[in-house]
């Protein structure tokens, strides 16, 4: 990651909120900027603290399942993600990149419920991890099933295809 990478601080805050864990990192404004190395310390800690440290990349998933229906309720998330499912897909792109600094995130309307998300110069472990989690807890959120299919172009690019 580039050392200038940032988060917003109310990812942290959600996570160390969810499972009960404290970190100073929590404290402060939510739309604040926390460097990528902090944010990542926190998550991984989380994801240990849920899956145990053999198990990150689940660990990792759980968390990101967690996001989106923490964060849809809230003002702010009603403004960036809409109310509806139909809003929160064709958002998803733009929302992700207000919230990371790290890679470009681009979205291509393949039909009437498939999107092409393709995630550039951000580390496949966290799109497949993370990332896939954030949009299974969208669709669980809106009781919708999903099919999520995943291409590994490269160690930084990722597409994912999300069916509905």
């Amino acid at each position: 990651m580039p050392s200038a990478a940032t988060n917003k601080r109310i990812f942290v805050q959600l996570v160390t909120k969810r499972i009960g864990i404290d970190d100073p990192l929590a404290v402060g404004e939510p739309y604040d900027d926390v460097s990528w190395h902090d944010y990542f310390r926190v998550v991984v800690k989380a994801a240990t603290h849920l899956q145990g440290p053999d198990r990150l990349y689940e660990g990792l998933r759980e968390v990101g399942r967690w996001f989106y229906p923490d964060i849809a309720p809230t003002t702010v998330g009603r403004l960036m993600l809409g109310r509806h499912l139909g809003d929160a897909i064709r958002q998803a792109a733009e929302t992700w990149q207000q919230f990371n600094t790290v890679g470009r995130v681009r979205a291509e309307f393949l039909s009437d419920r498939q999107f092409r998300y393709h995630f550039e110069d951000y580390p496949v472990l966290l799109t497949e991890s993370i990332g896939i989690g954030i949009f299974e807890g969208m669709f669980r959120h809106h009781h919708m099933p999903v099919v999520i299919l995943v291409a590994r172009i490269s160690p930084m690019h990722t597409v994912l295809d999300i069916c509905w």
